[in-house]
């Protein structure tokens, strides 16, 4: 069936295999906890992309899972490093694994106690090269 130029499942055959199937919607809590598009790392395509098929993507990366596709199978050389990101796919899925390797910094704003500390006072003065 085809809605207004969309293309809805019922279009696709049953011979027709398609890539990146996906049961759920993809999440990551614990790197994104307030999801993807409120993360501000990806735009709208990329985050209707990594929901609807990032479980497919985690699962062919991690081995998890078989490549059924030529796609599939290309997605698979590309998590490999046999080849650089060249569809949509590959690209917001290098995009996400990006930003798992980023690390977060932390600033303590705090009261500096350094002023009631013991201090280690040099015994010898330091050697300049003026003399």
């Amino acid at each position: 069936m085809i809605i207004a130029g969309k293309v809805t499942l019922e279009t696709i055959t049953m011979t027709e295999q398609v890539s990146f199937k996906a049961t759920k919607i993809f999440v990551d809590r614990a790197h994104f906890p307030y999801g993807f598009a409120r993360s501000g790392d990806f735009t709208k395509k990329q985050t209707a992309l990594i929901e609807a098929h990032g479980q497919a993507y985690k699962a062919l990366d991690s081995g998890e899972r078989e490549a059924e596709t030529d796609e599939e199978r290309e997605f698979v050389r590309f998590c490999r490093h046999e080849k650089a990101a060249e569809t949509d796919h590959e690209k917001v899925w290098q995009l996400y694994r990006r930003h798992l390797g980023k690390r977060q910094f932390y600033i303590s704003m705090g009261r500096d106690d350094r002023a009631n500390s013991t201090a280690i006072e040099d015994s010898e003065p330091l050697e300049t090269e003026d003399a």
